[in-house]
Formats: structure tokens, sequence, C-alpha cells
């Protein structure tokens, strides 16, 4: 049985796709990956995670030829290549993915199923679209859902709002981005810490880890440093723009926390651990800025929690029913400064409060694993490769 996975980007840390890869692999089949290459590739042959990966250019006539026509051409010239490969299955990566997925099945004798792994409410994902395009991208992923043996996404509220929208007989199979359950050296990250501690002059520490940019509540958890005594804060993580960056240092400045704040460029997946499991709270502070941003649920939660560390998340559905559902932290309402500090000093000013959710994250880290998350996933897939 052959599997084509189709991401219409480089394919670079994309942890969840690896995860479910493996899954497929450990049913059984032979995984093949078709991603963005750079201009030439057709295709360029890679090995990332031990899978194939097939690397082809979305730039077929180059730099100078216009955008809008080298999309459309290689739209064709992925879905004829990705024909050619014969697969089985085609897993779309996304509404894109999976229209370049369907397209290959035109001309096709034994047409392959379709598997659509939406990572984020599509519909919901830009706030600012116009009512053209929100009309195209409803009916569309209508379209293409309808034409799927199986819909993945990542969270209940998400499968609930796509079935009542596309009146849907079956619910969308949920499959969370959870980490493969991990152990931290603690020595190693009491190391850490005390690193930090003395670096920063602080006795607390505060961490945020991912993509530095806007909606992920960096700048009001540098505000709310100066409500705070004696507590630091970690980012690490590269910034989506230099600009964004200098923005979160002047504002470091504008609080008077400048020394109480370190900006640290993203580390490999293999060493994370060692700065998350030094930080006495984990920041998971989404901005709601689209129905997507509303029903996140950020793997950065899940690696908190194996690292042994509770979170300060936002009063958002899906965070909130593992915040509380666990007892595991506290929430914090979105972009306000004042209600993160408030959640802190909740934390870390009463120790039997601290000390009670830390117990917890204990017990919460075996449950909220990939190794008990894999199973929904490996039935599904087991359902429709028979």
């Amino acid at each position: 049985m052959k599997l084509l996975k189709i991401c219409c980007s480089k394919w670079v840390n994309e942890s969840r796709d690896y995860r479910e890869l493996g899954v497929y692999s450990e049913e059984g089949a032979e995984i093949s990956v078709l991603v963005k290459g750079d201009i030439g590739d057709k295709p360029k042959k890679d090995i990332v995670e031990g899978f194939e990966v097939l690397r082809y250019t979305t730039k077929p006539f180059g730099e100078k030829a216009p955008s809008a026509f080298n999309k459309l051409i290689s739209l064709f010239q992925w879905a004829n290549f990705a024909r050619k490969q014969q697969p089985d299955i085609i897993s779309g990566h996304d509404l894109l993915a999976l229209t370049i997925g369907w397209l290959s099945t035109f001309f096709t004798i034994n047409k392959p199923k379709l598997i659509y792994d939406s990572h984020e409410f599509e519909i919901g994902r830009n706030a600012d679209r116009s009512g053209f395009s929100k009309w195209l991208v409803l009916h569309w992923e209508q379209f293409m859902i309808k034409r799927s043996t199986l819909t993945i996404v990542v969270n209940k509220s998400i499968a609930d709002e796509v079935a009542k929208l596309y009146e849907l007989d079956e619910k969308p199979t949920v499959v969370r981005n959870i980490p493969i359950s991990f152990e931290v050296d603690e020595s190693e990250c009491k190391k850490v810490k005390k690193q930090y501690l003395e670096k920063l002059g602080v006795e607390k520490l505060l961490i945020y880890h991912g993509l530095v940019c806007s909606g992920r509540g960096i700048e009001s958890t540098i505000e709310a440093l100066s409500m705070l005594e004696s507590v630091g804060l970690i980012v690490v993580g590269n910034p989506d723009s230099p600009e964004y960056l200098e923005k979160l240092r002047q504002m470091t400045r504008q609080f008077n926390v400048e020394k109480m704040v370190d900006f640290h460029d993203a580390v490999p997946h293999e060493v994370l651990w060692k700065f998350v499991g030094a930080a006495d709270l984990g920041i998971v502070m989404i901005s709601p800025v689209s129905k997507s941003y509303y029903y996140a649920l950020p793997n950065k939660l899940f690696e908190c929690i194996q690292s042994g560390v509770p979170v300060i998340g936002s009063d958002l559905p899906e965070i909130k029913k593992v915040v509380v559902g666990y007892n595991v932290g506290a929430l914090a309402i979105p972009d306000n400064a004042a209600s993160i500090a408030e959640a802190v000093k909740g934390l870390i000013c009463d120790q039997e409060a601290y000390d009670s959710v830390k117990s917890n994250v204990e017990l919460a880290k075996k449950q909220l694993c990939w190794e008990n998350e894999k199973v929904v996933l490996a039935k599904a897939f087991n359902k429709i490769s028979q």
C-alpha cells in the first residue's frame, strides 16, 4: 500500500506530520512526501525523518514569471507528478494540498482514497478574508470534504464546527497535536534554571517557546512582568520578522523589565526540554484574532506538560478543557496583562496551590501523550485502508 503525503511548504519542523506518517508506516504503508522545492527541482529526492521526500518547484518558469502564472502551472504539474506515483492513498496537509491530490485522481483507473489532514479551522483561519474569498473557501472545503474518505482535525470544537457547517453525517476524526512522551533530566533543568535566575536576577521563571510573533501573548506577558516581583521571562524561538523582535525589546525598556527578559534563538526539539523544564510556569497565551485561533490547542501546551511544567493559558475553549480539566495551571484573559499577572501570582505566591498543580501535571503527562493519541489515528487509518 502506497501513501503519498502532499505539503505545499518546505516541510520543515512538521513534527505532527512526522508522527502521523510514523503511524501509517507502522500500519504497513509505504510513504512518500511531495513538498515544495527550489527552482529546478522536478523533483529532487531527499530523506527527512526516515521518509522519502520529493521536492518539486512551485516556480516552473522562474522568478521573473508572474506569480499567479507560476502557481497555476505548478498546481497541475504537481497533480500530474502525484498521479504518476500511483498511490493508493493521498493525504493532503491542507486544503490546497488536498486539491492537488484530488486533481491527480483524474484520468486514473484505480482512484486513490483521499485524507484531508486539516491542521487548522480552515474557514476561520484568516479574519481578514473578503466576503467572496470566504464564500469560495467555504464551498470548496465542503466540496473536498465530501470527496475525502477520511477528514482529520486537531480538536473536538473544530470537529463540531465542521460537522455542523457542512451538514456531515459523520464528524471528522479528532487527532490532537500531542508530543511523544518524554522524561526530562531534572539535574540539567536545574542547571539551566540556576543560570537564568542569576542572569536575570529573579526568583521565578516564565517561558514562552515557539514562533515569536503577534497573537501569542508575548507582549502582554512582558507588560505583566512590571506587575510582578522578581519574575523573569525566557523567550525561546525565532521571530517572524526582525521588526517584531525589536518591538518586543522596546517594550521591555518601556516597562522597565529589560534585565528580566532573555530572548533566545529557537533550539532543536531534542534539547528544548532543558529550557521548558527550567521554568516555573509555561506561557500558552493565544489571542482570539480569528476563529481558528479561538479554537487553538497549541502543541506547546502539551510540551510544557510533558516537561513537568504548569501553564498559564488563554481562557479559550480548547485550552481551558486541558488546563481546567486536568488542573495543570491557571487561565488568563488573552491580551490582558493584569489578568496574566494575577494568574501567575495565584500560583507562584501560593506554594500549596503550585505543588498541587505540579502534581497534576505529572499525572496528566501519562495521559496526554502521542502513545495514547495515535491509537485513534491507527484505528481510522485501518478502517479506510482495508
